[in-house]
């Protein structure tokens, strides 16, 4: 049995209670380091285990600004860490867990906790909400990687499956895990990112790649696409790990949108990921959950769907709304939309109209 508390990324039993749960690559202590050197804070988890019921939560924790680093507060790293039980945890399982974070937090003067569900570790909802608010915020796309490749490939929406066709014909291809064209790749993914005006946060350099790579390990892979001249046409990064695949970051080049070079770059990563026992590709959802351009591309490879939610829990209700208070002196404007509250920022933000998701970090929009 685990005593119930947080534990830092070098406590073996983090990993120890990984070898008995069916874990993506976000719930990795490698991966919660890597996302607090780029978001800032301190990797950690909260973790519990029983015979019948172990649980872990991965977190980064930080000061709260006007607090003078009395309080803090956590939120999950970028990604789907969300609360990993054991499959034969149960709605009661998790409402002790629960318990149990709520009074370490407590106990460690963590005024809140803000947690990024995962869309294919689904939880019951109504064991969440008594403990705080679960908010629903669109759905997500997958494939089910387990009847026969053809089968799979029927599934394509047809503009895709002639896309990939006229791909091949053309003469363009693709290869897995070429890294000498990592940082080819990671320009072309910030070129793309500068073309549909994404969030700044989101321009990530080649060491950001390159520290992903390594952190992430034998889990990591890339998928490059290029064309009839050997040009890089289209990129993307995912994580295998468990049985299940998790799409990261792509771009194509804007010479080639006519052609949408990740047709091919999609349908090759499932074949690749099928033929070594992979059983599910999550491919996520549109900007901001919406169903937009981007959500029915994903959707033209599957009409699997899955829902991503996220966790707001308040530990401490009179800390909460003492530190709100502070943040709200000369305030302009206030968004009703973050949370916590006392990380609102002072001034106008626009979100193009899609929910922003928010945690101890600050807000991002969904991608």
């Amino acid at each position: 049995m685990y005593a119930s508390g947080f534990v830092g990324t070098d406590d073996r039993r983090w990993t120890d209670l990984l070898e008995h749960l069916p874990y993506d690559v976000y719930q990795t202590p490698s991966y919660v380091e890597f996302s607090a050197r780029n978001e800032g804070g301190q990797p950690m988890a909260f973790l519990c285990g029983t015979s019948r019921n172990r649980c872990l939560i991965p977190m980064i924790a930080r000061p709260v600004e006007d607090a003078d680093g009395v309080w803090r507060d956590a939120s999950s790293p970028y990604g789907y860490p969300g609360i990993l039980c054991a499959p034969e945890a149960g709605a009661a399982d998790l409402r002790w867990t629960l318990e149990q974070l709520l009074e370490a937090c407590r106990t460690e003067r963590i005024v809140s906790v803000f947690i990024r569900l995962h869309p294919m570790q689904p939880l019951p909802p109504e064991a969440l909400a008594g403990f705080g608010s679960v908010i629903d915020h669109g759905e997500t796309v997958y494939v089910d990687l387990t009847p026969p490749l053809e089968q799979v490939r029927r599934g394509y929406r047809s503009d895709h499956r002639a896309g990939v066709k006229k791909l091949v014909t053309l003469g363009y291809s693709a290869t897995i895990d070429d890294w000498d064209r990592l940082d080819e790749a990671a320009a072309l993914y910030r070129t793309t990112m500068q073309r549909v005006g994404a969030d700044p946060w989101y321009i990530f350099s080649d060491s950001y790649f390159r520290d992903w790579r390594a952190s992430v390990g034998k889990a990591a892979h890339l998928c490059t696409v290029s064309s009839q001249s050997g040009t890089l046409a289209a990129m993307g990064t995912f994580t295998f790990v468990n049985g299940l695949a998790e799409n990261h970051l792509s771009g194509s080049g804007d010479a080639f949108r006519a052609v949408a070079p990740a047709k091919l770059r999609v349908d090759t990563t499932l074949e690749w990921l099928r033929d070594r026992g992979c059983r599910r590709f999550h491919l996520g959802g549109g900007v901001g959950c919406r169903n937009d351009t981007l959500f029915q591309f994903k959707a033209g490879f599957s009409q699997d769907r899955a829902r991503f939610r996220t966790f707001r829990m308040i530990a401490d209700e009179s800390a909460y709304a003492q530190l709100t208070r502070l943040r709200k002196v000369g305030a302009a404007e206030w968004d009703e939309n973050y949370f916590p509250a006392y990380r609102a920022p002072k001034h106008t933000r626009k979100t193009n109209g899609g929910p922003v998701l928010v945690g101890a970090g600050g807000a991002k929009e969904v991608r």
